[in-house]
Parts: structure tokens; sequence; C-alpha cells
């Protein structure tokens, strides 16, 4: 008896045991989880163990609107996504350059090591998806997010987006170029209806795209908001499956823009995979189509093999990146940081060789402009990066001259009115419902974004300066969608014009007196409105704010900026520039003018700045302006009236070291511009959607197509020394179509100090059966020369090169006949030329 229980026992434990999996020293893998097969089979073994509404569930965003559910089940991971294409956005981070500064540099291995330090801090942060590169096209340099790309010159921009991606992605973190296709303005951008023939598309606005994919293997690529030819981007059958997926052989995953899915069934059938940033239209509405019948299952195991395939690529299977911030802001991204800053500052003018200063005989320097003590690292919108630090150009020069160096610095003009705002004080509000003495305002806090129904908490406020995030503005009050109004009285201490600015996420209305001045009662982000208004001292006028929050971060800021000195005075501006041996004045744009969401209407600065660069230059022969910008800005008033000129871009966290390492000649400056900098707006053709012909172009196409002469040519930047060019050869002179030409040219530094020369190659077909451009850009190389060296630089152009798209036979032709090389410093400064003959 006690035998037999004893082997009862034994039974039961083995049993006990084998469903723990304790009795083997490890549980059995299935195959998809086995990282040793190849990638194909795990991604075949785990779809046929996936249900159908699993496989659903993976092509859609979740309530974070940053990631997508994982499957836990099956243990398959969720994308975790951040933006950032020069720096992740989440939470603090290095500031890189934006990509318009860095690709002046045409340095692709500076490109590769910032792609490759940008894929260390993301799966640092937690994250395995980078919402970048942007590779739009510079179509007109009053593009809002013109700072975000490469450039105007789609070869360029392929050659620099490749060197990108394959950056990012060696760090295992998946690169997304953006957005896809013909995405070159911002206003409007939700549904411009962009009108292109198919030859423009393949030749201008897709190579780069081409390029990004058969070369850096990018394992996601994200759609646009506009639409192209009648069809949204993310439901553009021409654009996702032909040419992406089937002819370009991409086998990653399509993502939308965050909101650009517009249907269920389209946007399935044309080729999306994933919809962001939540599933609205993909989720149980795709479900419902599946099950209908409106949708093959055999797509959705296309789309879900895809997000499989790219998540056993980046190995979080096995293991999510961790948190680590370690990683983040080190010192050698710090440095990098810096190089990439230098090498993106282009030399515009530099007349009686004022540049580069010499610390040992400058003894005094004036520093003027509202960005020379006023960080601009980078552009608005999605790409914003938040740096642990920034370095502005008076820190710059006092890095680099010491305490002790004699140097000045008066910001003349505000770069915009409302930047000189304070916050409006306590002591000149009176709360409508409060005791006798007591200021502030009085908030009345709704539970609706109308202020609607009865107010569910009120109370004093001192003054309005609240910046919420994304967190509640009170105990009780829920942290969206909800409404305050804040009711009182003003009374200004001085008489005169008072600025009146309210800086909100969402909507505000401002009231004086029952007078509306300002009227911004939509959703956006955190963005500026003012108002302008005669006040006196010591009487007091009704003020009433209106203000609601829909989603997502909450700002409520009520700032004025009380009467200074009269418009264009600039008398200690000129006197403080005529007693220093050189002035410096730093002007150019702000986050707020270039950024997502909205396009420049001009290019010339805002407010004074061209009035305060003419006061300091006709007070000092020495004046230098330090552009820093996202884009190009106008200079016709003022540039033939100052003798040095430097773009310094928005620098990234760098910014103002690199500056004075260009100055002072610690670095000579190599950059050369990507996007041309028109004489005036009269230069600029329409900025429509209706789109240009492939043989006219846009950028430096147009200027040569239409013989206009621009202020600054594509190409274009000086050097603290000289190049010769010389010993043009072209071998073979004579090639049948399908066969390569090698270009080789010799490049000498004939200066005094060392520099990195930036030699471009232009292709011109001058006889064809279509409209060609006058030259395009078709290779490039940059080449570091000591004194007096002299290097042989060798090219390949191949048959894409030489061809244009033939849109009756549906592919690219090579047309017999002479093709001419033009190799210079700039697309209009041509070194050296040639030709050869295509049988």
């Amino acid at each position: 008896m006690r035998r037999r229980l004893c082997a009862a026992c034994v039974l039961m434990l083995l049993a006990f045991c084998t469903t723990l999996g304790c009795c083997e020293p490890e549980a059995q893998k299935l195959p998809y989880q086995d990282p040793k097969l190849p990638t194909e089979d795990r991604v075949e073994d785990l779809l046929k163990r996936m249900t159908l509404e699993e496989k659903v569930a993976q092509l859609g965003g979740d309530a974070t609107g940053m990631s997508t559910p994982e499957n836990t089940r099956l243990g398959i991971p969720g994308y975790t996504m951040a933006d950032g294409p020069y720096g992740i956005r989440r939470g603090k981070a290095t500031c890189f350059p934006p990509a318009l500064g860095m690709a002046a540099s045409w340095d692709e291995d500076l490109v590769t090591r910032v792609g490759e330090a940008l894929g260390r801090e993301f799966r640092a942060r937690g994250r395995y998806v980078a919402l970048g590169p942007c590779m739009n096209l510079i179509r007109d340099p009053r593009g809002g997010r013109s700072f975000e790309t490469f450039g105007e010159d789609p070869y360029l921009v392929g050659r620099l987006a490749v060197a990108y991606v394959q950056g990012m992605q060696s760090e295992k973190c998946i690169a997304t170029p953006k957005h896809y296709a013909c995405n070159n303005q911002e206003n409007g951008r939700g549904g411009l209806p962009v009108d292109i023939d198919e030859r423009l598309l393949r030749e201008l606005y897709l190579p780069h795209f081409e390029s990004v994919i058969k070369e850096a293997q990018a394992w996601a690529v994200m759609g646009a908001y506009n639409k192209v030819n009648g069809f949204y981007c993310c439901e553009n059958k021409h654009l996702l499956r032909d040419l992406l997926k089937d002819d370009w052989g991409f086998k990653g995953i399509v993502m939308t823009d965050w909101g650009a899915c517009h249907s269920t069934v389209g946007s399935l059938l044309a080729g999306l995979d994933v919809e962001m940033p939540r599933a609205n239209y993909y989720g149980q509405p795709l479900l419902d189509a599946v099950k209908a019948g409106k949708v093959p299952e055999a797509l959705i195991d296309d789309a879900v093999r895809r997000v499989l395939r790219t998540k056993f690529w980046a190995g979080v299977f096995e293991q999510m990146p961790v948190a680590d911030d370690s990683f983040i802001n080190t010192p050698n991204h710090q440095a990098l940081a810096r190089e990439a800053a230098q090498k993106s500052c282009v030399l515009l003018k530099n007349d009686r060789g004022l540049l580069p200063l010499d610390k040992t005989r400058v003894k005094s320097i004036a520093l003027f402009g509202p960005s020379a003590a006023t960080p601009r690292p980078c552009g608005g919108g999605s790409s914003s990066v938040t740096p642990y630090y920034n370095v502005t150009p008076i820190d710059g020069l006092h890095t680099k001259l010491g305490p002790d160096f004699n140097i000045t610095y008066l910001q003349g003009c505000p770069m915009e009115p409302w930047e000189n705002t304070k916050t409006v004080p306590t002591e000149v509000l009176a709360p409508s419902k409060g005791q006798a003495g007591q200021t502030g305002l009085t908030a009345e806090f709704f539970a609706t974004p109308d202020l609607k129904g009865d107010p569910i908490l009120t109370r004093v406020d001192k003054t309005v300066d609240f910046d919420w995030k994304t967190g509640a503005p009170a105990e009780g009050v829920k942290a969206n969608g909800f409404s305050i109004r804040w009711t009182g009285m003003i009374t200004p201490r001085q008489t005169g014009e008072h600025l009146l600015s309210l800086t909100t996420d969402d909507g505000c209305r401002l009231f004086l007196d029952n007078k509306q001045l300002i009227n911004d009662w939509k959703d956006h982000a955190a963005e500026t409105r003012t108002a302008t208004v005669k006040l006196e001292a010591g009487h007091s006028y009704d003020l009433r704010i209106e203000y609601y929050e829909n989603g997502g971060d909450a700002v409520a800021k009520f700032q004025w900026a009380e009467p200074n000195r009269p418009a264009g005075d600039f008398k200690e501006v000129r006197a403080l520039a005529a007693a220093s041996d050189v002035a410096i004045v730093c002007v150019g744009t702000s986050s707020r003018q270039e950024s997502e969401g909205r396009d420049r209407a001009h290019l010339a600065l805002t407010g004074e700045q061209d009035a305060l660069v003419k006061a300091v230059a006709a007070s000092n022969k020495n004046t230098i302006v330090a552009v820093i910008s996202g884009s190009a800005v106008l200079m016709d008033q003022w540039i033939d009236s100052v003798p040095a000129v430097v773009q310094a871009w928005f620098g990234g966290q760098e910014a103002g070291n690199a500056l004075a390492d260009v100055l002072f000649g610690d670095v000579n400056p190599s950059g050369k511009l990507t996007v041309t900098f028109p004489r005036s707006e009269d230069q600029l053709p329409p900025f429509d959607a209706h789109y240009e012909t492939a043989g006219e172009g846009r950028g430096y196409r147009y200027y040569e197509k239409k013989d206009l002469q621009p202020l600054f040519p594509f190409g274009y930047g000086l050097s603290y020394t000289q190049y010769l060019y010389s010993n043009l050869e072209i071998e073979p002179r004579s090639i049948y179509k399908g066969e390569h030409v090698k270009v080789s040219v010799d490049v000498q530094n004939v200066g005094q100090r060392p520099g990195d020369e930036i030699v471009q190659f232009y292709v011109q077909d001058p006889v064809c059966t279509v409209d060609r451009p006058e030259k395009e850009l078709k290779a490039f190389a940059r080449v570091h020369l000591q004194p007096n060296e002299a290097k042989r630089i060798t090219v390949d152009l191949g048959p894409r090169a030489l061809a244009f798209y033939d849109v009756n036979t549906e592919g690219w032709v090579v047309e017999p006949g002479e093709f001419r090389v033009q190799v210079g410093a700039s697309s209009q400064d041509i070194r050296a030329a040639g030709s050869f003959l295509v049988e």
C-alpha cells in the first residue's frame, strides 16, 4: 500500500513539474523565439500563430500616441517611437544642428556619426523607432520646415540621408525617412492637392527617397499629409505600393504622419501598414472590413510581416531598449555637436580679410542683436529638442577670450516685439471678485473647453504665467478639455504704447474695456499673439482673458512690454559700436518664425534687425554679421555695407562655441550652401501646389534656367584659404549607353591655412528631345588640404547621372550625344569643364 502511495505521489509530482516546465533545464523555444533562425522563418512561424484580431492590433498606435500595443500572449513587443531628427524629443537630449545647417558641411562621414549618436540616445531613452530623417526637398526657402531637411537638390539630400540612416540603424534604431512625398510646404498641408507630372516626380521629388531605401535599407517610411495627384499620400497606391514596395523593393513598414490616415479600405489596399498615433481607421474598422470581405487577409498578413520583420531586425524580441542616462549627452556627443556646428558655418562675405579675428590685436568687441545672448538651437514644432545646455554667441566669445577681455553687449532690438515682454506683475492687477487691496486676477475654471456651465473652481491667481505641460491645472480639474476665464483690472505704471501678449496652447482671447484685442480661438501648439495699445499711467482698465485647452500640453502666459525707446533710435548702439575695435551683430530668425505647421510669409528679417545692422555698420567699419536662422533670409538692405557675414544657422547646443571658433580662426570655415539665397523675393517663383516642369525645376535649376543672379548661389561658401582647380580629365571620352565615365580633377590649397574644400560635379545634356535643366549636381567630394597640398579627386558618373525619365516608355533614358561636365566651388563658380560623347 505504501509502495503504491509513494508511486502515486511521484507521478503527481512529475505531472506538476512538467506543467511548470521545471523538469527541463530550459523551456522549449518556439521557432520564432530562436534568434539563430533566419528572420523570414521567424516571421512566418509567428504569423501563423496569430489570430486575425492580433494581426490587426499590430497595425495601429495605442493610447500613448507614441507607441503601438504589445502582444503579451505571444510576447510581441510594441513599437516605441520618438520625434527627433537632430536630437531625441523625449526629455532632455543632445541637440545637434538641424539638418539644413549640418548639410552645409557636405560631410557624409559627419552625418553618419551624428546618426550613430542619435541611435544610441534613442535606445537610451527606451525608444527604437526614430521619426526621421526629414527629407522634404526645399522647393521654396519660405517653407516652414526648411531647417529640418538637407537642401534643395535631390542628389545631395539623398547622399546625406543615406549616411544618416546608415549611422542610426547601425545602432539598431529604426530610421523613418519622411515625409513621403512632395511635402514641401506647411500652409494647408493637411490636404494640399499637389499636382505633379510623373517625370518631375521621378527626377526631382523621389530620387532621394529611392536612394535611402535601396542603399541604406531604411526600415520605415512616413507618409505625408498632402495629396499627390488627387490621392492622400497615405492612401496613394502609386506612391506606396507601385513605387516604394514593388519598384524599389522596400521591406519595411509605411506609417502615417500623425493623423494623416483618411480611410480604412483605401489606405490598406494602397499599401499603408501602420496608422499613427492611434488606430482610428484601422483597429476595429479594419477588422470589420476584413470580416466583410472588403480587405483580403493576405494584405493584412503582408503588413504584419513587415511589422514583425522590423522588430526582429531591431532585436527587441530578445531585449527591449532600456533607459540609461549615461548614454545621453556624453562628452563625445557634445564634441560631435560642436564639430557639426563648426562645419555648418558658411562664410558668405569677407572683404579686406577681416576674418579671422586676431585676439592679440583686437582689444574690444561690441556685441549686438536679438540672437547674441538668446539661444536659438533649433526650429519649432515636432523636431524641437530640449538640450541640457545652450551656448549662445556671447557665451562662446567669453569662453574663447576669457573673463578679462573687453566684450560689451547691447541687444539693440528684439527679434519680435513680444520677445522683450515680461510677465505682467501682480501689483498692477486687481481681481474682479477679490478683497480690498488684493492683487492678481480672478480665475474661473470650467469643465468644458467652451466656458459653458458653472465654474468648477474659482480662485485668485497672482498673475497668468502657467505651463502645466500634460498635467491638470488644479485639483478637481481634468488635464484636457477645460477652459479658464481670468477677470479683473489692470493699472499701468507708465503712459504710452504697451505691447500685450498671450502665449497659449491652445486657444485664447483678450479683452480690454470689453474691446477684443486678441482672438486666437483654435487648437495649436504654444504660440504667441500680441496687441499694441496706448495706456495711461494710473488709469484702471477692465481686463478679461479667456483660454481653453483641448489636448496635449497646456500653456497660458500673459505678458507685456512697457513703453521703451522710440523705434529707430539707435543712439546707444552707435556710440558703443564706434568705441569698439570690432562689432558683431547677431540677427536671424526664431523657432516661432521657422516651425512646423506654417510657412514664412517673407524672408525679410523681422522687427528692426535690418536697421540695427545698418546703424552698427555706419558706426564701425569692422562690422561682422552672424546670421542665425533655419533657412535663407534676405540681406539686401545691408549686404553691401558690411565687410563680413557668417551664416551660422540654428546651430544646436554648441552653436556659440562653434561661431567663436570660426570667427577667431581656430576653425577654417568650410560650409557651403545647400539652399539658394535670393536677392529679393521677386526672384522666387509662386509658392503653391501647382508644380513646375522637370526642365525648369526649383532652387538653382530655376535660377539657371531663368538666368537670375541670386545673392548667394547653391554650393557657395568662402574659406580663409584659396583653392586652385586644374587638370580636368574625363575617361573614356566616348561611351555607349549603360557605361560609366570617370571624372578627375586636381585641387590644390594655394593659401596659408589648412582647409576643407567641397568639390562639386555638375552634368548638362545640352541637346535633348525633352527640356532639361542647365546643370544638375551628380557628385561631390569633401577634401582636406594642407597649405600647398594638392589631391586628385575622382568621381564615377553612371547611366542614372545622365538619364531623364521618359513618361512614354516609363523608364530612364540616356540619349546619344554630347554631355558636359562642370566642376566648381559652387553651382555658379565653375573652375573646370569638359565633355564626353554617348554613342
